[in-house]
């Protein structure tokens, strides 16, 4: 006898997998951007965290930052770090829509059934070597195996996140 999935769970299916692809997209189309672009998207982020900082002078007497170059430092600092935290969180949202995904497909794939988050997980990481290996191709880019460390913490996170939130029961460890 066949089990009928009710058609909130396919809709609901239909909507994660296709949040994954558009995802997937932004991820692509955000690492295809020319090292201007990308430079101008990052730093729209940075300016006020780093003329706060910049006005700190206790803060730059500690680093040893002269005034006149506060500024320019702190905003390079700030920078790196909101570059290294979208790759985390890009590839943390990726993870949570591919192990929801992957969640609501297992009782088609049984094979799934305790595998969900390490398939969520290898999806992620070809993923993020793929995006890296797509850089050696954009002016002005490059791969890092670091920015895929990074990105794969995130996914881990991501799942983790998810399952703490929403699938797991008491006693459960093993999904």
């Amino acid at each position: 006898m066949k089990i009928r999935r009710p058609a909130k769970a396919t809709a609901a299916f239909i909507l994660l997998l296709v949040f994954a692809l558009l995802w997937m997209f932004v991820i692509f189309y955000l690492s295809g951007q020319s090292v201007k672009d990308s430079t101008s998207l990052s730093q729209f982020f940075c300016h006020a965290p780093a003329r706060f900082l910049a006005s700190a002078d206790w803060l730059n007497a500690y680093f040893g930052v002269p005034h006149s170059k506060a500024y320019d430092y702190w905003l390079t600092r700030v920078d790196g770090v909101v570059r290294k935290a979208a790759h985390f969180t890009e590839y943390a949202v990726l993870a949570m829509f591919l192990y929801g995904t992957l969640r609501m497909l297992k009782s088609k794939m049984p094979f799934l059934n305790r595998k969900c988050g390490v398939v969520a997980f290898i999806l992620c990481f070809l993923f993020a070597v793929q995006d890296e290996w797509h850089q050696m191709f954009v002016p002005g880019r490059g791969p890092g195996v670091r920015d895929v460390f990074i990105d794969s913490c995130g996914a881990v996170s991501g799942i983790m996140l998810l399952w703490l939130v929403f699938f797991r029961k008491a006693g459960d460890v093993s999904k």
